[in-house]
């Protein structure tokens, strides 16, 4: 079974891009590790690991523009 990372209410711009993915598919993490970076006009957030297991899927490119919506899908953990 799987565990979607989504973006956390962060409180910043309405758009932004992930300018980093800190770890790639498939690589392992726990709860807690930092995966990606997002960035807007207003400031860089670490976006972390929401379950131990293996990072599986990306579902946004590095440097590509996104709508920052909480609760928007950007990876998968699976085991």
């Amino acid at each position: 079974m799987a565990t979607i990372v989504r973006l956390p209410k962060l409180g910043l711009s309405d758009r932004g891009e992930i300018v980093d993915w800190v770890v790639s598919p498939p690589a392992d993490v726990v709860e807690g590790d930092v995966i990606a970076i997002l960035e807007s006009d207003k400031s860089a957030v670490d976006i972390e690991a929401t379950a131990d297991g293996t990072l599986i899927a990306t579902y946004v490119d590095e440097g590509e523009e996104i709508e920052i919506e909480p609760g928007r899908p950007i990876a998968a953990i699976g085991s």
